[in-house]
């Protein structure tokens, strides 16, 4: 394989690796996100049953005290046309009756609190856990990118690797690049003391003719 298809495949290798990887993180983070919708749809749905129940236990609280101030009305009638003051022995037991009246009161409208303060706990611990979801959803999706960017990088460091490694193409390449020969400019050319032949620095070249002088006329 050359060193293109080299760089080619690695890099898209590390891209397939990392996009699969990131679509795994991204189907978690919709899986919390719809876990978010659904989180804050039963929330809104205990708020409006919090709000109604705590409606509804005022009437109720309304009502049973009209009903109750209706006995007290009847128990004074009865005293009173059974020719009894309201005094001594039958006022004590009208302040009873009031007495106990109000206390039976109190309690249902505690419990009653106590049973709509119940519905909105939930209701707020089902939007923190709306809060906590979305949070995962958008921590899964910088996961994604994260591992994406991640599996490019490490396709990129191992691609750098192979190709400058002793063996590979592309360092042969530019070990063979690096040991051609280089022409020399400004060489220093000498023939030797025989004129056998002449030398270039330290080396020798090619054995030479011996030269022969004539005398001049």
């Amino acid at each position: 394989m050359g060193v293109a298809e080299t760089i080619g495949a690695t890099l898209l290798g590390g891209f397939i690796s990392g996009r699969a990887q990131q679509q795994q993180y991204n189907a978690a983070a919709q899986q919390a996100e719809v876990n978010a919708q659904i989180a804050n749809q039963n929330a809104d749905k205990l708020q409006a049953q919090a709000e109604e129940q705590s409606k509804s236990n005022t009437i109720n609280e309304e009502n049973k005290r009209r009903r109750m101030n209706a006995m007290l009305s009847q128990q004074r009638a009865n005293i009173g046309a059974s020719g009894i003051t309201a005094s001594g022995s039958a006022a004590n037991a009208l302040a009873d009756s009031a007495y106990n009246m109000e206390t039976e009161l109190a309690i249902e409208r505690y419990n009653s609190r106590q049973g709509v303060e119940n519905i909105f706990q939930q209701s707020t611990d089902l939007v923190n856990q709306r809060d906590i979801y979305n949070q995962n959803a958008r921590n899964y999706r910088k996961a994604g990118k994260r591992a994406l960017m991640n599996n490019m990088l490490m396709s990129g460091l191992s691609l750098a690797g192979s190709l400058y490694s002793p063996k590979s193409a592309g360092k042969q390449g530019a070990s063979s690049s690096s040991s051609t020969p280089g022409v020399t400019t400004g060489a220093t050319y000498q023939f030797n003391s025989s004129g056998t032949g002449y030398r270039q620095g330290n080396y020798s070249y090619f054995p030479m003719e011996p030269k022969t002088y004539f005398p001049l006329k």
